[in-house]
């Protein structure tokens, strides 16, 4: 539940904090006070869009931050620790700030968070409901969303969900298969003469690194010769005097001096060794020379075939070495689409199946919700009759539509209703008036408070358009609302006030400097009652309007 709310330089308030209770907290006070900037404020730390006239006059931004109770809220929890942003002490903290130019920023937990982030959370913990909000009963989903939360499959729903996201991907990858078979002709005859073209050319990875290797040692054969023919002559005999005599006279000279210094034993032995490399160098030189051979025609068959390489990799816009992996890349293109019909058939298949088991869950679903529409019916018509509307009567109608598919399953809810002995019932935006509509959204949240996922229900002005005997109905539907939910509540009618659990009053004080918005608490009795009869009264309270008040708060703590 909701704990604290922080309020600065918001529209008429200063600064105002909050201390907000379980059960049902009520917010009275005169036209023009600051009621709905109450509910702007928690708008706002919940997610609503931001808006500069918000921010107080003269001041440079605004901020609102709410607290609330998490610790026996799991999906909560989960929530927050999925998004790293876990709370220690079971207590979470939604904070945003606007400036003067419009501009947001949202927090939770001290973490800086998306609007979308603090608003999926918002949506976990409060259910707002503004002065309009009765008009959302009218919306076809919002009632199909109120028949599920009163029949709390959510089971159902989620194998519903399940298997349409089974079948609308099966379904996608169909439909990419059937756009690609109508181009498939054209694919195809493209596809096979590249693949006739590559597979003809055999290029490997391995014949071509050999032949580049191959064409660059004859195309530098005589150069080759040349220097292997020098270096062999340099390191051997044939041309007098070499490095391996060199080399040699050096290992005598060091022999005949090493009796006297000892330690020419290791230079003596480099020279030894370097005597050796020499001898081995010269005959792995001698060795290639005699492979090297200049062969022009065996170098016009590597240019050649290097020529053809090159060209076919130009033509594919591909580096030389990639032209195997290309070949194989079409082939395997080729294949899978001389198969094409085969994989068509099959995923058809596939489709049918996902499809036949979406419709089996979406049938239990239905069948869910036909239970649930006829106990909701009878409870609805109970409660919208304590409401002041005893003939009221209400229907639900569920209608299956077996080509209707979706995530919710394939149902139209239809909610029919009369507020008169013997007139017909008709579908709900037809008939119900403003006032009737008010009712109606209460009773459905009375009846269907079980079955709400989020632990706090705010309310503004829910009573509108309502009065006497009826408003107290309305107070008493709240006061019951408030048992299973924390509740929050906006209201004019002092009928709905004498209920509070816990009763707040807003009030306006107006200067030559500027204009502030307060919030007190009512903690005292005589406090209550003076509210009340200002509320019953107007701004000259009487005696007459005390002895009401204090009757009807009596009334309502009996």
């Amino acid at each position: 539940m909701l704990t604290h709310l922080h309020i600065k330089n918001l529209a008429l308030i200063p600064e105002l904090d909050v201390e907000l209770h379980a059960g049902l907290n009520l917010f009275t006070g005169e036209t023009g006070a600051g009621k709905s900037i109450f509910i702007d404020a928690l708008g706002l730390a919940l997610g609503d869009r931001a808006d500069a006239q918000l921010v107080r006059n003269g001041c440079e931004r605004a901020e609102v931050s709410l607290q609330a109770a998490v610790a026996s809220r799991p999906a909560i929890l989960d929530w927050l620790k999925a998004h790293d942003l876990d709370t220690q002490d079971g207590e979470c903290q939604m904070r945003r700030t606007v400036n003067a130019e419009g501009r947001s920023r949202a927090y939770i937990n001290g973490s800086p968070v998306t609007v979308a982030q603090l608003r999926e959370l918002g949506d976990q913990l409060v259910n707002l409901q503004g002065q309009h909000a009765h008009q959302n009963i009218l919306r076809t989903e919002v009632q199909l969303q109120m028949l599920d939360d009163y029949a709390g499959h959510t089971a159902l729903l989620h194998d519903t969900e399940a298997a349409f996201s089974a079948w609308h991907e099966a379904n996608q990858a169909l439909q990419t298969l059937i756009q690609n078979q109508n181009q498939r002709a054209e694919q195809l005859q493209l596809l096979r003469f590249q693949n006739e073209e590559l597979t003809a050319l055999q290029a490997t990875t391995d014949e071509i690194a050999n032949i580049e290797n191959e064409h660059r040692r004859l195309a530098r054969a005589k150069e080759i010769q040349e220097t292997l023919r020098q270096i062999i002559n340099r390191l051997g005999q044939e041309n007098g005097f070499s490095l391996e005599d060199e080399v040699a006279e050096m290992q005598s000279g060091l022999e005949a001096i090493m009796e006297a210094d000892p330690a020419l034993k290791e230079p003596l032995q480099l020279l030894h060794e370097a005597q050796i490399l020499l001898s081995e160098a010269r005959h792995g030189c001698q060795q290639r020379l005699d492979q090297t051979q200049d062969d022009p025609e065996r170098l016009s068959q590597l240019e050649s075939r290097l020529s053809q390489l090159h060209d076919t990799a130009r033509k594919y816009r591909v580096p030389l070495t990639e032209l195997p992996e290309l070949a194989e890349r079409i082939q395997q293109e080729f294949d899978s689409l001389q198969h094409l019909d085969e994989d068509l058939e099959s995923r058809q298949q596939i489709v049918r199946q996902h499809l036949d088991q979406f419709q089996r869950v979406a049938k239990r679903l239905s069948g869910s919700r036909r239970q649930a529409a006829e106990k909701l019916s009878k409870e609805l018509g109970e409660r919208i009759r304590e409401l002041g509307m005893p003939h009221a009567e209400f229907s639900l109608e569920i209608d299956s539509d077996l080509t209707r598919i979706s995530a919710r399953g394939q149902d139209q809810l239809i909610w029919r209703f009369t507020a008169n002995p013997g007139m017909p019932l008709q579908p709900l935006d037809a008939i119900a008036s403003g006032g009737e509509l008010s009712r109606i959204g209460l009773a459905i949240h009375s009846v269907t408070a079980s079955g709400h996922a989020t632990p706090c229900l705010v309310f503004d002005e829910a009573d509108t358009g309502l009065g006497g005997k009826i408003a107290e109905f309305v107070g008493r539907s709240l006061k019951q609302l408030s048992k299973q939910h924390q509740v929050l509540c906006i209201t004019h009618l002092p009928q709905v006030a004498c209920f509070a659990d816990h009763h707040f009053s807003l009030s306006k004080t107006v200067s030559k400097r500027a204009t502030i918005t307060t919030l007190t608490p009512l903690k005292k009795k005589a406090d209550r009652i003076e509210e009340l009869a200002r509320m019953l009264g107007g701004m000259e309270v009487t005696d007459t309007a005390r002895a009401h008040a204090s009757e009807m708060l009596a009334a309502a703590l009996d």
